[in-house]
């Protein structure tokens, strides 16, 4: 798998779709990556991201990470990291400041604010 590949598989009953990125998730890969996410959220009551080999994430994808969150939480699927949060998204929504004010719909829950769920 090269840096920038996205590519995304089926669980065999169709109700999980596991979204597997490689190590850059940024502008001239958002497009590709946003059109996965909404495929996989189309087809699948649960999303998991496999970001175990992200090293470098933009804002772009941050902001695609959020809502394709609040997407799927309209929806009443869910949407979440494999693993642990990769280092390089947390260090980002530091920087951003999205760690200390949160207006996300799912703030208990979200995964991307250090939820459970």
């Amino acid at each position: 798998m090269d840096a920038a590949t996205i590519k995304v598989t089926m669980s065999h009953n169709g109700e999980v779709a596991t979204v597997v990125v490689g190590e850059t998730l940024t502008i001239e890969t958002c497009a590709e990556f946003k059109q996965v996410l909404a495929d996989a959220l189309n087809a699948a009551q649960q999303v998991v991201l496999d970001a175990c080999r992200l090293r470098q994430v933009d804002i772009t994808s941050l902001q695609l990470l959020c809502s394709a969150c609040r997407s799927a939480t309209s929806k009443g699927k869910l949407l979440a990291f494999e693993n642990e949060i990769p280092d390089c998204v947390k260090s980002l929504r530091s920087s951003a400041g999205t760690d200390r004010s949160c207006h996300c719909i799912r703030t208990e829950s979200c995964k991307l604010d250090g939820g459970n769920k």
